[in-house]
């Protein structure tokens, strides 16, 4: 948790430092939903929320490129059988380059890289009350999608993301998470 908290406070460091050089400042909204696999969990998160922080880079006419900080709450998995349960929530800290290729004035093709701080925390109870565990893994994250401008201001994004593994302990294998998501973007 240490070493997590030194990750969050060099990104907000470096985030809030770089867009005060930055053109154009935007927050967005992102929700959709989640697919695990190698999940033995009896439910899956079904949805998922992103908020995000950043900034345009100055580019070319030909791609924009974009910088972002954003936190993504996944939700839980549960478990359970006749000997108990236990549930494991999810979420991870992002920061993503995003390029944008422009087709038309109001529509782009999107790309995303970046790096995901993803955090898994169990809690069980009966034959599960051991369960109690978390563990942190930074994960290359990737996506791709498509913008369209609504105005000058506001825009909306659809995107595929694959955000690397989850796990709620330092010696589980972890399960891959990806998400498809439709979101709000305001330039401020």
């Amino acid at each position: 948790m240490k070493q997590m908290k030194k990750v969050v406070f060099l990104a907000a460091a470096f985030l809030g430092s770089a867009s005060a050089l930055a053109q154009d400042r935007y927050v967005s909204l992102d929700y959709g939903n989640v697919s695990m696999s190698n999940n033995g969990a009896s439910s899956v998160p079904q949805s998922a929320y992103r908020l995000g922080l950043g900034y345009k880079n100055k580019g070319s006419e030909s791609l924009n490129t974009y910088t972002e900080l954003s936190y993504m709450s996944i939700g839980d998995s549960n478990y359970s059988d006749n000997t108990g349960s236990f549930t494991t929530k999810t979420s991870s800290l992002q920061l993503s380059a995003l390029f944008a290729a422009p087709v038309t004035s109001d529509f782009s093709v999107l790309a995303r890289l970046g790096v995901g701080f993803n955090y898994g925390k169990s809690t069980g109870t009966g034959g599960y009350s051991t369960q109690g565990s978390s563990a942190n893994r930074t994960e290359f994250i990737y996506g791709i999608g498509v913008r369209y401008s609504l105005s000058e201001k506001w825009s909306v994004d659809a995107q595929y993301e694959y955000l690397g593994k989850f796990a709620a302990s330092s010696t589980a294998s972890g399960v891959d998470v990806s998400t498809t998501t439709v979101g709000l973007k305001y330039n401020y």
